[in-house]
């Protein structure tokens, strides 16, 4: 298994490199391990704070994942976007909105 270190503010990405803070603004990097054929969002930091930990499930318009806050040590849902998507008002304000409603029914 490879392992990479990955900077959560710049998303700079290091394999291989004994490095463990980031050159470029001296963020500690998270290590990461990669593997093989599995999916490549899986360990993954978005936003600086969310590792995604496994899928949890796949639609038409993305892939929704378990994912922990390095910060609160708490699970979380992350709902990623199909990248074709990103650039299409009605999907993401249909996104949008299901991401409002699912936060305040709960």
């Amino acid at each position: 298994m490879a392992k990479r270190r990955e900077c959560p503010s710049c998303r700079s990405v290091y394999v291989g490199d004994d490095k463990l803070f980031c050159p470029k603004d001296g963020t500690r990097l998270v290590e990461q391990v990669v593997r093989g054929s599995e999916d490549p969002w899986i360990g993954r930091v978005i936003a600086g704070r969310f590792v995604l930990e496994r899928r949890l499930g796949k639609g038409g318009m993305g892939v929704v994942y378990l994912a922990n806050h390095n910060v609160l040590k708490r699970p979380f849902a992350v709902k990623l976007l199909r990248r074709e998507f990103v650039s299409n008002e009605r999907a993401l304000a249909r996104f949008f909105r299901e991401a409002w409603d699912r936060s305040a029914s709960s």
